[in-house]
């Protein structure tokens, strides 16, 4: 029975069957094709039989499966499938992989010709939406001939440990956005002094003046006592508190592109986390609905990157509104010293914003606050859509007001002297990273 479970007909043997059925069909025209009918079904019983004999005359080892036993959210993760043709002679091979229900493939079929004894190397990517625990099936290849009227089935030993992935925030993208803060970083470092943009505000050094440096920065009681000049060289401020808050209330429940708005901000506060360590500053994280929910407190240890990982692999959105007035209180707790804050929510309404501008101009007086405001890039391109009726042109006028009216969000929130990011969810995590870097460059704290 183990060997009828591994038999699979293929499409050449029911041609092959009709083509036969059909010759006998025709027998009751003329008795010739009766012969012809016998003489075709000899031919397909031993053609049949020598391709089982060939496809049994060895015992394949099953197909193995290699992968990160993480995968990281909205990156393409490569999964490995080795499969060996231990025939003497060439085969097709189809591989099916059971994958994880959660991505909704059901058709993902890998297809190559392999010579004898040639080891063949699949990959593919898959890109989750959602963080959490997914579970691989197993792993099918079926094994072709030349022949071609049937298939064999070896199914590869799944091991339970190595066929679950856990999908965290997206650690991958950090790797893309580290080139950046290093460039950023390693400016100031060398023989020579690189300018940037502005001063900040530490001091670092006295040092003889260079052509090119900054007339402001002549440090005159030093070229008194020296008889030339000397300027005071400043670095970036270091070691400063960047608190990544984030609304888990209703708001941070909108998808795009598969992924929620939490995702989003989740991905963004991994990446703006690991260029602060790099830069030499003390990330942190304080998650908010009804209240606070997790703290983490801005250190600068090597492992805070790993913890901040973990706080926000479990981190879920709620159904409830969220109170700001109870963040501002959490805030004013734990973050008693100036920080800076970068603020992920969402404020679709001018009346929304009414009710807690209030909070938020609070806030921004004790620190450095940026509320991050995400773009809403479906109605965008809705309304430069085509109209083909005057349905859609009612609905691209209520398109248009929806987008008004987050721009005069972010209109009066800037005139309140908030600062406000508005930015597409795919662009968000580059749009904190710059405005981050901007702050160091201008010294702002």
């Amino acid at each position: 029975m183990r060997y009828f479970r591994e038999i699979w007909l293929t499409d050449r043997f029911f041609y092959g069957a009709g083509g036969v059925a059909a010759v006998f069909v025709a027998g009751l025209l003329h008795p010739l094709f009766v012969w012809a009918g016998w003489l075709g079904f000899a031919g397909f019983l031993v053609a049949t039989g020598l391709d089982l004999r060939l496809l049994f005359s060895r015992n394949p080892v099953g197909p193995s499966r290699k992968m990160s036993q993480r995968f990281s959210n909205g990156d393409d993760n490569p999964v490995h499938i080795r499969v060996l043709n231990p025939y003497g002679f060439p085969v097709r091979l189809r591989v099916i992989d059971e994958i994880p229900v959660g991505f909704q493939i059901r058709d993902m079929q890998l297809r190559a010709e392999a010579g004898p004894g040639e080891t063949m190397e699949f990959e593919y990517n898959l890109k989750p939406v959602r963080r959490g625990l997914y579970a691989f099936g197993s792993t099918h290849v079926f094994y072709r001939t030349p022949v071609g009227l049937a298939e064999r089935r070896v199914t590869g030993i799944v091991n339970p440990d190595a066929s679950t992935v856990q999908v965290y925030p997206a650690y991958l993208e950090l790797q893309r956005y580290e080139l950046q803060a290093i460039a950023e970083k390693y400016s100031n470092t060398g023989t020579r002094l690189v300018r940037t943009e502005a001063l900040s505000l530490e001091f670092d050094q006295i040092r003889d003046y260079t052509t090119g440096d900054d007339p402001r920065a002549v440090n005159w009681p030093a070229t008194a006592r020296r008889n030339k000049l000397m300027v005071n060289q400043y670095t970036e401020e270091r070691a400063q508190a960047i608190y990544s808050v984030i609304d888990t209330g209703r708001v941070m429940k909108m998808p795009f592109g598969g992924m929620t708005l939490l995702d989003y901000a989740i991905n963004s506060t991994l990446a703006v986390s690991k260029i602060a360590l790099t830069k030499q500053d003390k990330p942190g994280l304080l998650t908010w609905s009804s209240g606070v929910e997790q703290f983490v407190k801005a250190e600068g240890r090597k492992a805070q990157l790993h913890y901040l990982n973990e706080t926000l692999y479990h981190l879920k959105t709620g159904f409830q509104e969220s109170n700001l007035q109870s963040l501002y209180v959490g805030v004013r707790r734990f973050i008693p010293s100036r920080s800076t804050l970068m603020l992920y929510t969402n404020i679709e309404t001018l009346h929304a914003l009414s009710r807690i501008i209030g909070t938020l101009q609070q806030l921004s007086q004790r620190h450095l606050l940026v509320v991050i405001l995400f773009e809403n890039t479906e109605v965008s391109a809705f309304r430069t859509g085509k109209s083909d009726s005057l349905d859609t042109l009612y609905d691209k006028a209520v398109a248009e007001d929806r987008i008004l009216e987050k721009e005069r969000i972010v209109l009066t929130m800037r005139k309140a002297g908030i600062r406000t990011l508005l930015t597409p969810p795919e662009k968000l995590t580059t749009a904190v990273i710059n405005r981050y870097l901007s702050f160091k460059k201008t010294g702002l704290s």
